[in-house]
């Protein structure tokens, strides 16, 4: 696992780390690109690639969740179901590159399992309390199955999208997602 530093400098390093597996990425597979290489291409030696990350595969969790977090960060203060939906999609269509890189890499269950932590963080992120739809019925954040069912469409939905060439726009994304998960009623009704 990661180390989850919160100075300035080490996340800093920590994002050089990742741009540089990305670069490296997209010229060969994830399983050919070496610790070795990797420091190269980010500019530093092995004892820091080691201070932060134990392996290669936590520069990926490392990744995700920090986009995850940042993403949770620049919802308003008071938001909606549809709004952080959005924003998700939004998310994933401005990160298209190192997604499609991680989904081409065979990478999608590591990508599912990291979004299956903060889904539901961010959907449900600066809600009113009545308008908090996946808890606790029908959809429960608790429920490994309903989380996994819930991932799972997403990342089918990605994986179309990816496919697709990103053609359809994030809010025909966000509209696609909320009628198969029978949301429509959390819309308002200019939506």
């Amino acid at each position: 696992m990661y180390t989850n530093h919160s100075s300035p400098l080490a996340l800093e390093n920590q994002d050089k780390f990742c741009t540089a597996l990305f670069t490296l990425m997209a010229q060969k597979p994830f399983e050919r690109v070496t610790v070795t290489e990797l420091c190269r291409e980010a500019g530093f030696e092995r004892m820091t690639f080691y201070r932060h990350f134990s392996d290669k595969t936590d520069i990926i969790a490392y990744y995700l969740d920090r986009q995850m977090m940042l993403l949770m960060a620049s919802l308003p203060s008071t938001s909606t179901t549809e709004h952080n939906l959005y924003a998700l999609f939004q998310w994933v269509y401005n990160e298209r590159r190192n997604l499609s890189i991680l989904m081409e890499n065979h990478m999608t269950t590591l990508l599912a399992k990291s979004l299956a932590h903060s889904f539901f963080a961010v959907m449900t992120t600066n809600l009113p309390p009545e308008m908090v739809p996946l808890r606790p019925t029908p959809y429960s954040a608790d429920d490994p199955y309903v989380v996994n069912g819930v991932i799972g469409l997403f990342c089918g939905l990605l994986t179309c999208w990816r496919d697709n060439d990103f053609r359809e726009s994030p809010k025909v994304l966000t509209h696609c997602m909320i009628a198969i998960l029978g949301l429509e009623s959390l819309l308002p009704a200019d939506s």
